[in-house]
C-alpha cells in the first residue's frame, strides 16, 4: 500500500518539502517502476539536494519510457 503523503504529493507536486525526499526514496524502493514517484522525487531533489540531481537524474532516465518528461 502507499503512503498517503506519497498519494498527496503525486495529486499536489508543488507542496513537497524537503523531508519527502527520504519517504519518496523508499517508496521507488518499494515499487520502483512507477514512473510518477520517480518525477517527483526527481523534482525534490532538483529543489533541496542540488548536489545530487545529475546523478538521480540519470537514474530517473533509466526507468523513464517517455523521455519527453525531460525536455520541458
Amino acid at each position: 500500500m502507499m503512503n498517503t503523503r506519497v498519494l498527496e504529493l503525486l495529486k499536489n507536486p508543488k507542496n513537497i518539502q524537503s523531508e519527502d525526499l527520504h519517504l519518496l526514496k523508499e517508496e521507488i524502493n518499494s515499487f520502483p517502476y512507477i514512473q510518477n514517484i520517480r518525477a517527483l522525487h526527481l523534482y525534490g531533489v532538483h529543489l533541496f539536494d542540488k548536489e545530487n540531481y545529475q546523478k538521480e537524474l540519470s537514474v530517473t532516465a533509466a526507468y523513464t519510457t517517455d523521455k519527453r518528461f525531460f525536455i520541458s
